[in-house]
């Protein structure tokens, strides 16, 4: 029987804090990367998990060091962030 989104919330909020952050990296990295990301996370465990986010954070950092990627000050946003969130 497949897991309601409701069980998976639940599931998910009691993982530890940096697996519920590893989960959400993975999650918005499945939205634009295609489903890569979530069949990673499907078969993984949490040290599979912990391996997989250092690797993705290790290319992270490789594409942002060759100029690939776009970066914005901390303030603007946290500002932006605090916009949408009181737009909500």
């Amino acid at each position: 029987m497949a897991d309601t989104l409701e069980q998976i919330a639940v599931r998910a909020c009691a993982l530890t804090v940096a697996q519920r952050a590893a989960l959400a990296e993975l999650l918005l990295a499945s939205l634009d990367e295609g489903a890569e990301a979530a069949d990673v996370l499907a078969q993984a465990d949490s040290s599979e998990l912990e391996a997989v986010w250092d690797h993705e954070l290790r290319q992270r950092i490789a594409r942002f060091e060759r100029g690939e990627t776009e970066s914005f000050p901390a303030a603007e946003v946290f500002a932006e962030a605090r916009r949408r969130l009181r737009r909500g």
